[in-house]
């Protein structure tokens, strides 16, 4: 594997664990990755709804699917896929982090969780009914690894399996890379799209304080405004 895919795998988890670090010393009314954090629990509570009507609308149930999270970080979404019926032995987390994979067992021992710090996925080729990211590909800046990383999505993914992308869709140089629906697509050619709503809308940060209840309602009308987009494909042959 050529050194600049290594490389890049060194920054951002560099990048990590000093957001790690600082969210440490931070309590839960100063950092909104705490879940008492008041704007941390407006966007947790936006992705479980997101989701939860995506999936529904799909007829995805979670019940007997393997599900793959590529850079779990502390595993919230793996615990909040056992809460909507997921089984935590089928479920198997990935990050490069050995703290934040500590967290997670810390808070869940039955998921599977894998340290893997080299850009291809520790799994069997077609081992997993659905392969996930949520804010990950926004964090590689070498368009190298997005290639090799979304590849490696599709090896492990079964036929007809899905893939669940929850990412920006705004860029926000230097640090941060964004995906339209478009380039999602071209990263996957052996699937389709099967969903796509935006995401994460901007004004959160300005109301969730005193008017939380404002901004749920105002996704509803202002869609078009979000920075993000969750995207779902599917896997297969025919891709018409």
């Amino acid at each position: 594997m050529s050194n600049s895919l290594n490389n890049e795998l060194e920054r951002i988890s560099q990048e990590y664990n000093k957001r790690d670090t600082t969210i440490n010393t931070n309590t839960w009314k100063t950092s909104i990755y705490h879940s008492r954090h008041s704007l941390g629990r407006l966007f947790y509570e936006h992705n479980r709804s997101v989701f939860i009507e995506a999936i529904n609308l799909l007829n995805i149930n979670l019940e007997d699917k393997f599900i793959l999270d590529v850079g779990c970080g502390d595993g919230s979404w793996l615990r909040m896929l056992i809460e909507l019926g997921a089984n935590p032995h089928s479920l198997t987390g990935i990050d490069l982090s050995e703290q934040r994979l500590k967290d997670a067992k810390d808070k869940n021992a039955l998921i599977n969780y894998i340290h893997n710090q080299q850009p291809s996925l520790s799994c069997p080729s077609l081992s997993h009914d659905i392969v996930m990211q949520t804010v990950v590909f926004s964090s590689i800046l070498d368009q190298d690894l997005v290639q090799h990383l979304a590849q490696e999505m599709e090896r492990v993914l079964k036929n007809n399996g899905y893939i669940i992308w929850l990412d920006n869709k705004k860029a926000f140089p230097p640090r941060l890379a964004g995906y339209s629906q478009e380039k999602v697509l071209q990263l996957f050619p052996n699937s389709k799209l099967v969903y796509c709503v935006p995401v994460h809308p901007r004004y959160f940060r300005k109301l969730h304080q005193n008017y939380a209840w404002l901004a749920k309602l105002a996704y509803e009308f202002t869609k078009i405004w979000c920075d993000g987009l969750l995207i779902i494909l599917q896997k297969g042959d025919n891709n018409d």
